[in-house]
């Protein structure tokens, strides 16, 4: 069976392993455009139930090209759904107020040329190669929480423009949502065997910079208060390696002895770490702590990278 006859069989045929309630559900298969213009078939059941979660079709249909029988596919897609649904969970517009949800905007980074699409109905801002996007934190009761992406129409309904947005986002990101450093090594010695980083992993000083949460923390790359502060504690100029939306790794730019060691680290940690929905960018960024920018890696070709700026 091909995916295209999979998604119809599904949406033709997910009802009959429904409770009877869902006989007069609208089913149907959209495509979902989610980070990297990555695009995936969500399975929408729309009910009596105000929140209608999306199933994402693909594993599924992985399940089903390893032997799994339709009809065995079909239950868990089901059981998927049903355990989906939190009724306690149910956003409305008077919930969605600029006024009620302003605290909890903060800041997103995207790749620009992955994320296309995506940023024709968002607003953002072009920093490098990057988009930063904005995005609202909501609860998800015993899940932890999540982020509504700020659309354009959100603007237009909150009577704000992108000035305003932007000024209230990195203000939160200082006074709710504060950086913090983590020492890679730490992390990486609880989930991997350290001996398997390449020499230049084991040997160099690397941290982490995300939040608490590790959720949609890369951003802070481009906050320069937080790099001007952390480049002051490592007392020279920092490289930055954008692992992930969530996190990005800063090195000490005068323990650089060879570009192409980094690289096989950066590669190493891609392959290991970063889902493709996750990805920024391979390439590898300079924080001059005297200019507070932040430059392309292969754009300072022609400088001595072991000369920096001491603080």
């Amino acid at each position: 069976m091909q995916f295209d006859e999979f998604k119809k069989y599904v949406a033709d045929n997910i009802k009959a392993y429904l409770p009877q309630e869902y006989e007069g559900a609208e089913v149907s298969v959209r495509q979902a455009t989610k980070n990297n213009d990555i695009s995936l078939s969500a399975l929408c059941i729309v009910g009596e139930h105000k929140t209608t979660p999306s199933i994402y079709l693909e594993q599924f249909y992985v399940h089903h090209l390893f032997g799994m029988p339709m009809g065995d596919v079909m239950e868990y897609i089901a059981d998927t759904y049903l355990n989906s649904l939190r009724p306690d969970i149910n956003i409305t517009a008077e919930d969605f107020a600029y006024e009620r949800v302003k605290d909890s905007i903060g800041v997103s980074v995207c790749n620009a040329a992955r994320n296309r699409k995506l940023l024709q109905d968002v607003p953002h801002e072009i920093k490098e190669d990057f988009a930063l996007t904005y995005h609202v934190k909501v609860s998800l009761g015993e899940d932890g929480e999540g982020v509504i992406q700020i659309q354009n129409s959100h603007l237009d309904m909150w009577g704000i423009d992108e000035n305003t947005l932007r000024e209230t986002a990195w203000h939160n990101m200082e006074q709710h949502f504060p950086y913090q450093l983590s020492d890679v090594h730490d992390m990486v010695e609880a989930e991997f065997d350290v001996s398997k980083l390449p020499e230049y992993g084991r040997n160099a000083t690397m941290y982490m910079l995300s939040n608490p949460e590790r959720f949609y923390g890369a951003a802070y790359m481009f906050d320069s208060k937080a790099m001007s502060e952390i480049a002051k504690k490592f007392g020279t100029d920092m490289l930055v390696i954008p692992l992930s939306v969530h996190e990005c790794v800063l090195l000490k730019n005068d323990e650089i002895k060879d570009v192409d060691e980094l690289k096989e680290l950066v590669e190493y940690i891609y392959k290991t770490r970063i889902r493709p929905e996750h990805v920024l960018t391979a390439d590898i960024y300079l924080f001059d702590c005297q200019e507070q920018t932040l430059s392309k890696l292969d754009d300072m070709q022609g400088q001595d990278m072991g000369m920096t700026q001491q603080m």
